[in-house]
């Protein structure tokens, strides 16, 4: 099958809808229905992409159903799981609140003990078994198989959607235990559960090119820690503070490299000229000389 490039730009632009949807939505069953939705465009643009791109050796196919494809999907399980956590959350009181994330933690826990071999097998990145799990038509009489239904020919194999759980399960985990600490300062409220920061916390919520755009800023002209500060501790240091993700250092500086019809630095430029923009129309507005 073609290019990666086009898969890893693919899933950038799939990122940044599933971020903004779970920036300006709030409801929990919306934002589920819309995840959903965003998820379906994209795994048809992924199906039509195998069909019309075939797969040239396994080891391609095995990539495409071992790793991109659950990316893609572990989204759908996340936010019809995060829904369904988000709405039974109790509001009674901190205790109430503790007991329930607990035992929503142990249900995670009891799943990953439940499919103990192929956890392990996915954490581990073996490679073993990847053709009798990761190709599509292969055989279905192996006691190594995961339990479930039949996969769908010519977009499925026996392991691409546990895979997919497994990683949606490993981001709810981390909801979790993040809202637990949150508890440690008191009751959680229903908005401040669902968006994972207190009242008064910020989020980004423009493309996440520009933050990196910045983040490079920052580092380049030594503005934090005396100079001293590194890219990646910057790069980190935005994603806490803003509660974004914004990737690896060198993958966003490749794709500022890349743009062809635009600055390499468009964001820094229109930050530039909007200050400047506003600093001649406050010196044109002088109140009290006859404007």
């Amino acid at each position: 099958m073609e290019n990666m490039a086009f898969l890893d730009n693919l899933y950038q632009h799939f990122e940044d809808e599933i971020t903004a949807i779970e920036v300006n939505e709030p409801s929990p069953v919306l934002r589920m229905k819309d995840a959903h939705g965003c998820v379906e465009k994209y795994m048809e643009i992924l199906k039509r992409h195998v069909t019309t791109n075939p797969f040239t050796e396994a080891e391609e196919e095995i990539r495409f159903f071992k790793h991109i494809k659950p990316k893609f999907f572990r989204w759908h399980i996340y936010y019809h799981e995060i829904a369904t956590l988000e709405t039974g959350m109790p509001l009674e009181g901190k205790n109430a609140q503790t007991t329930y994330l607990k035992r929503e933690l142990s249900h995670i826990e009891r799943f990953f003990r439940q499919y103990q071999f192929q956890y392990q097998y996915f954490k581990m990145d073996a490679s073993d078994l990847d053709e009798l799990y990761f190709i599509r038509g292969g055989r279905h009489d192996s006691a190594l198989l995961p339990p479930g239904p039949e996969p769908e020919p010519q977009f499925s194999t026996y392991a691409d959607y546990l895979f997919a759980k497994f990683m949606a399960y490993e981001m709810l985990r981390e909801r979790i235990i993040d809202r637990l600490s949150m508890l440690k300062k008191g009751p959680v409220r229903p908005r401040e559960f669902a968006t994972g920061r207190k009242m008064g916390e910020m989020r980004w919520t423009g493309d996440t090119i520009h933050l990196a755009e910045l983040g490079y800023g920052v580092y380049l002209t030594r503005q934090l820690n005396g100079g001293t500060a590194t890219l990646n501790e910057i790069f980190q240091w935005l994603e806490n503070s803003l509660n974004v993700t914004i990737g690896k250092p060198s993958k966003r500086l490749a794709e500022m490299k890349a743009r062809k019809r635009l600055s390499p630095t468009k964001y820094t430029d229109e930050m530039q000229d909007a200050i400047r923009n506003r600093i001649t129309r406050d010196d044109e507005y002088r109140p009290g000389q006859g404007k």
